[in-house]
This record gives C-alpha cells, structure tokens and sequence, in this order.
C-alpha cells in the first residue's frame, strides 16, 4: 500500500498522476523534513543522473561517507551493470500542468529545474 498523506482518500475525482504527484510530494517532502532534523555528516545525498554518469566515483563518495576501505577497481567491477546514460537536472518539461504545480516546489529543494 505505501505512505499515505492526509486527504489521499478524498482523492477519488483526481487523476491517477494528480494523485501519485501528490503521493510523491508528501513522501519526498517528509523525507527532506526530517533530514534537516539530522546532522548532515550523517547522511550524503546521491543524485541519479550523477550516480548514472560516473558510478565508481559516486560510489567511491558513498562508501566513503560510511568510512569503508574500497578499491577503486573493485568498485568498477561491481557495479559495471550501471547504465550510463547521459541525463542533466536542468529544465525537465513535465507536461501535466497539475503535476508539474504539485512537484515543483519539492524538486527545487531537490535542485532540479522544471519547466511547465
């Protein structure tokens, strides 16, 4: 079933990506929230688009922020499944005007740009 925000029920006439945005936002929201009550030494943010374009230094940052000793090829071995497709935070187009209003906001926390 999920996390579910107060009014999700009274959500029957909306569409499904009005609801699932909504859904998100609250999720997401909460999340950032909470993290703030958090030292931040004690937790690392990891962004798709850069784990995707160079997953052993991501990994790398990640392992290090847990204090494991890595190997740089180790790293690379493991994890040469990862696609690597080239993808950018800036400008994504979200074409439902509804759900690009309910998200924005979140993503801008999130340091991504979206366009309407």
């Amino acid at each position: 079933m999920g996390p579910r925000f107060v009014g999700l029920d009274l959500l029957n006439e909306e569409d499904l990506d009005v609801i699932c945005a909504k859904q998100w936002d609250a999720c997401v929201s909460k999340t950032l929230d909470g993290l703030e009550q958090i030292d931040k030494g004690r937790w690392i943010t990891v962004y798709y688009e850069d784990f995707i374009t160079d997953p052993v230094a991501e990994m790398a940052r990640i392992l290090d922020q847990l204090n494991v000793v890595h190997n740089r090829d180790v790293i690379a071995d493991a994890i040469q499944l990862v696609r690597t497709k080239k993808t950018d935070k800036n400008g994504r187009v979200i074409p439902n005007v509804k759900v690009a209003e309910i998200i924005s906001p979140t993503l801008a926390r999130l340091g991504y740009g979206v366009r309407k």
